[in-house]
């Protein structure tokens, strides 16, 4: 998981469960080691959507059912996660989440998997919100002049 460098010692002892089993015969010792490779490595995202503006006071935004996904390197498979789904997660040096949520790869059309790798299909995938009369924020700068 960590490689076998000396230096990376540390990550075994912090994500490794131990447990010993003994009955009259003898005693086990059971090491459980969470293994990946690099298929399995994602870097986590939030999704953020803002309102699209579809005339002067209406907007368009879309809803998500999943607010963050992994990416991985190669960009072919991909989790959504909900924030329940990240509370399971354990995090030290490395997070490390169960295995309980689908890795979908970037052929499947969902919503999020449409809007991050910009398909077209996005309007037709997610469920959108028609804003009326809204008003978009003013942000203002505070600061140094």
């Amino acid at each position: 998981m960590a490689g076998t460098k000396f230096q990376d010692v540390h990550v075994y002892y912090e994500l490794m469960k131990v447990a010993l089993i003994g009955n009259a015969h003898g005693v086990q010792l059971v090491l459980s080691i969470p293994l990946k490779t690099d298929a399995q490595l994602f870097s986590p995202f939030k999704i953020l959507v803002f309102p699209m503006r579809l005339s002067p006071d209406t907007f368009l935004k879309y809803q998500l059912d999943y607010h963050y996904f992994g990416l991985a390197v190669d960009q072919g498979d991909f989790p959504l996660l909900t924030e329940a789904d990240l509370q399971r997660c354990t995090t030290s040096s490395v997070t490390i989440c169960p295995a309980e949520v689908p890795l979908y790869p970037s052929q499947v059309l969902t919503c999020e998997g449409s809007l991050l790798f910009q398909i077209s299909d996005s309007y037709q995938l997610c469920r959108k919100n028609l804003l009326r009369r809204y008003q978009t924020p003013t942000l203002i700068h505070h600061g140094s002049k």
